[in-house]
């Protein structure tokens, strides 16, 4: 059995969310304001499909460069010609993002002091133990420093597996790599689970990658900031929205690991929401190689707190 069918396993036990009506594979969780909280899933709609969504606002199908997903229809009236040169904006409407470059270390290599995604060796001291849910051992996807900071506090979290869609039971905390915690550290196996419908050791023993350096690039702030900045008052219905909304996600890279920058929501695209998910937004990759659903991410806080997007 490989990879994708362990996940159709945990997936098919996930009795707590409906599964979507025109797919079977997918579920959705009731609060999406697009059709999706209707339970219906973009993929396995014809892309120019329109529906009215659970938020009372006609929805149309949109194809995006790794997906479908639901967009909402423009209003009826006619929206002012606004247009923005979004390669000739002030430094204002830029904020700094790091991207880790990282590089594959053993297992035998790991003490468990290092910044990383994957591995078996997290960092704990003395009193400690390995986070759990239901009887089975959390995944630890990665440890690290915020590189905006030099505060030596190291963030460490566990995720987990059998509940990836909503993400509600995770085990995020942090940690400052102080000379007393140095010396309290030791190393915990991580905990064996005897279940026999599902291999959870091949599905969560993921390779470690040690953080070497961080890449800071300029990102575009949110699409309201920056009309803020440049001084444009809008709603839906007095300039083209979408159309600039379009143009402006083309313009930054959003869908890789990184610290800070622009969380990319995919349903959820409000201002509030971007301002409080900015520390870690953690996706699918080479180094944490799981299934986070349909064109899933997920964005975590400063203060720990999870956050999973999906459309």
């Amino acid at each position: 059995m490989n990879y994708r069918q362990f996940f159709k396993v945990i997936k098919s036990r996930q009795d707590k969310m409906p599964k979507c009506l025109n797919d079977a594979t997918k579920t959705y969780k009731g609060d999406e304001p697009s059709p999706k909280g209707l339970g219906y899933a973009a993929g396995n709609e014809a892309i120019g499909h329109k529906m009215r969504g659970k938020d009372g606002n006609m929805w149309i199908v949109q194809e995006t460069k790794t997906c479908k997903k639901w967009a909402k229809c423009k209003d009826d009236s006619e929206p002012k010609p606004v247009t923005i040169d979004f390669d000739n904006l002030p430094p204002t409407c830029y904020h700094k993002v790091y991207f880790p470059t990282t590089v594959k270390i053993k297992i035998v290599k790991e003490n468990g002091r290092e910044d990383k995604f994957g591995g078996d060796v997290p960092f704990f001291i003395k009193g400690e133990s390995w986070p759990m849910w239901k009887g089975v051992p959390q995944t630890f996807f990665c440890q690290l420093r915020d590189p905006r900071k030099d505060d030596n506090v190291l963030h460490r979290i566990f995720i987990a597996i059998d509940n990836d869609y909503e993400c509600a039971n995770y085990h995020i905390t942090k940690i400052r790599l102080n000379e007393e915690n140095l010396k309290k550290q030791i190393i915990i196996p991580k905990p064996t689970y005897d279940g026999k419908d599902i291999d959870v050791e091949k599905l969560t023993k993921f390779p470690a990658f040690k953080i070497t350096e961080w890449t800071i690039q300029d990102e575009l702030k949110h699409l309201d900031t920056i009309l803020q900045i440049l001084k444009i008052k809008h709603d839906n219905s007095s300039i083209d929205y979408d159309t600039l909304r379009d143009e402006w996600y083309n313009k930054y890279n959003s869908g890789d690991i990184k610290v800070g920058g622009t969380p990319d929501f995919i349903q959820y695209a409000d201002e509030e929401m971007r301002k409080k998910y900015t520390f870690l937004q953690l996706t699918g990759t080479k180094f944490l190689a799981y299934d986070w659903g349909d064109c899933g991410i997920a964005h975590i806080t400063d203060n720990g707190e999870l956050y999973w997007d999906c459309c």
